[in-house]
């Protein structure tokens, strides 16, 4: 449901202006490549994702989720030529600590070693599709950024939920669409913003949800299993991004 909710906005924000800008330097070469780049990267992040949600709690998904943060600091500054500050890098630090601390030094919940390399590909993945779409809306509009990265996804989930899709939809036909609007917006605005900031800088804000991942996991899906060593390694990953975004 993703795509058709990015494509009602990439009607309704601005796609006029992309497409004249794009008309009138033609579509390069290199255009088309980190467009495929980015959709490449999109899908690999859901096959990975959807994996580790078979294996893992959705807390410990989520604290290894944000070594993405990782990536994205270390294309920024390698590929992007981005300056990164010395309590940027401790931060950094942080997230790779606190990611480590709840997935594999667990005492009483020992997660899956796959599940865990799935969640780390996921990351990695999400960190390019990030870095790729950086590059995008600095030449192309958000919404029509939003609509291909989000392209790729809705194929894949169609051709990996093939056979279960029309059951799917009928039962889960409102929280699907409400999580379709909240990522289509989301990301939108995500997008905006690193129009004007730096992807090391962009990300980690983005980040600052770990907060409502903690809740969700311990009040609503009562994932309370070594429930201090979460909050410790929580804590941790908030304080590293605190520290990447200079508060």
């Amino acid at each position: 449901m993703t795509a058709p909710m990015a494509l009602a906005i990439m009607l309704n924000g601005g796609v006029t202006e992309a497409t004249i800008s794009m008309e009138s330097r033609g579509l390069e070469n290199s255009t088309l490549i980190l467009v495929l780049c980015s959709i490449s990267a999109w899908i690999a992040f859901s096959l990975f994702n959807f994996r580790a949600a078979s294996r893992l709690e959705f807390l410990v998904i989520s604290v290894v989720g944000k070594t993405k943060l990782v990536w994205a600091v270390f294309l920024g500054i390698i590929i992007l030529r981005e300056e990164v500050a010395l309590s940027q890098v401790i931060g950094v630090v942080l997230i790779g600590l606190a990611a480590t601390n709840v997935s594999l030094f667990g005492r009483l919940v020992k997660p899956d070693p796959v599940g865990i390399l799935y969640a780390s590909a996921a990351a990695a993945a999400l960190a390019l599709a990030l870095f790729f779409d950086k590059i995008l809306v600095e030449s192309m509009d958000p919404a029509v950024v939003i609509f291909l990265g989000f392209l790729g996804t809705f194929l894949f989930s169609l051709v990996i939920n093939r056979e279960s899709f029309g059951l799917f939809a009928r039962k889960m036909v409102l929280v699907a669409s409400l999580a379709a609007i909240c990522g289509v917006l989301g990301y939108y605005l995500l997008l905006l913003s690193m129009k004007s900031l730096p992807l090391s800088v962009a990300v980690p804000l983005y980040q600052c949800s770990f907060v409502l991942d903690m809740i969700i996991a311990v009040v609503i899906l009562g994932e309370r299993n070594d429930l201090m060593r979460k909050a410790i390694s929580g804590v941790g990953a908030l304080c590293g991004v605190l520290l990447v975004v200079g508060i």
